[in-house]
């Protein structure tokens, strides 16, 4: 049980963090890697107008370094001259041990920042990986958990590698958090959505592609259509799909866009050209025989550019296609690729 002087101790401790994540909020909102930090500072003895800093990191990391001052409370901003170095710290890292219990207890601890929940994270899936992915997975699959942590999570999912017996809890997971976040008005809402949708994608079946049928809707706020035919295309990379019949509602969704968006009244650049260039090579990459015709429309605007971002996408299919079996490149949907590629030149 905590003294009353260590109960203080770490109560002022808190506080001092919980100030430095509102005071730096921004900072640390701009990169996943950035910490805060608490430490001293004192003059340089050995150097004039430098001082010496050292620093920890909540789970024991040291820091030490030299810097200079570049703003005080009273005058703020001191001008540097032409020939001044860094103004940030050249600091050396030394590392002190944290053992394996200390980081889970960071990690399960809700008040624990979100960014030092990641770090200790970071540093599990060294020391124990296989248990830190199964808790990744079931947050993930954790309903009604803090929004802050449920978007690191999503961002952390896209560099682990799931095991088998967790990939169904994971994919489900992540398609549930892209639907919610469709709707949300957050800022950073379109790259969670995003960041989902790639993940899930990445861990369905060919024959399962139908889960993302919903994505090519445009529904709520976030804009998922190009990303979702993005991640259509990249699924039947190693071969068409097998069924037709499993793609036929992919298939109708992206001929109706391609045609949309190709129509020389509405056809710009930016977010609709990149639609529907992805229209285009899922109608080829699920073997849709309205592919030409798309595939027309586009050559006939005579834009170069579209012409050869097309082309390179479907080059890429084609000769993926190509390299797997016979049997593949005996098919339908690759004699069709073939047949249709002479109209981009």
């Amino acid at each position: 049980m905590p003294t009353m002087t260590e109960r203080q101790q770490q109560k002022a401790i808190q506080a001092l963090l919980d100030f430095l994540n509102y005071r730096f909020s921004k900072e640390l909102g701009r990169s996943s890697t950035a910490r805060v930090v608490y430490g001293c500072i004192d003059r340089d003895e050995g150097e004039a107008e430098q001082y010496a800093v050292r620093v920890f990191t909540i789970l024991g990391d040291q820091f030490t370094g030299t810097v200079r001052l570049i703003s005080d409370a009273q005058s703020g901003g001191i001008d540097e001259p032409p020939s001044a170095g860094m103004s940030d710290a050249a600091l050396t890292d030394r590392k002190e041990g944290v053992s394996i219990s200390d980081l889970w207890a960071l990690v399960h601890d809700e008040v624990v920042s979100v960014p030092h929940r990641l770090e200790a994270i970071s540093k599990l899936l060294g020391a124990d990986r296989e248990n830190t992915i199964k808790y990744v997975a079931s947050e993930l699959a954790r309903e009604g958990i803090h929004e802050d942590w449920v978007i690191a999570l999503v961002f952390l999912a896209e560099d682990v590698h799931f095991p088998a017996d967790c990939q169904q809890i994971v994919k489900d997971a992540l398609l549930r958090i892209a639907h919610s976040f469709r709707k949300s008005t957050r800022a950073g809402a379109d790259k969670v959505v995003w960041s989902a949708i790639r993940r899930a994608s990445s861990l369905l079946a060919p024959a399962q592609v139908g889960l993302l049928v919903p994505f090519l809707e445009r529904e709520g706020v976030v804009d998922a259509r190009a990303v979702t035919l993005k991640c259509i295309e990249k699924l039947f990379l190693p071969a068409p799909p097998a069924d037709p019949e499993s793609v036929r509602q992919i298939g109708e969704r992206a001929h109706m866009l391609a045609k949309k968006f190709l129509d020389p009244d509405i056809f710009g650049g930016g977010d609709n050209a990149l639609l529907a260039q992805s229209a285009v090579c899922a109608l080829a990459a699920i073997g849709d025989t309205r592919f030409g015709s798309a595939l027309t429309l586009a050559a006939s605007l005579n834009r170069r550019w579209l012409n050869h971002q097309l082309r390179t996408r479907l080059d890429i299919l084609r000769n993926s296609w190509q390299s797997k079996d016979a049997a593949i490149a005996a098919s339908g949907a690759f004699r069709n690729l073939e047949t249709e590629l002479t109209k981009l030149g």
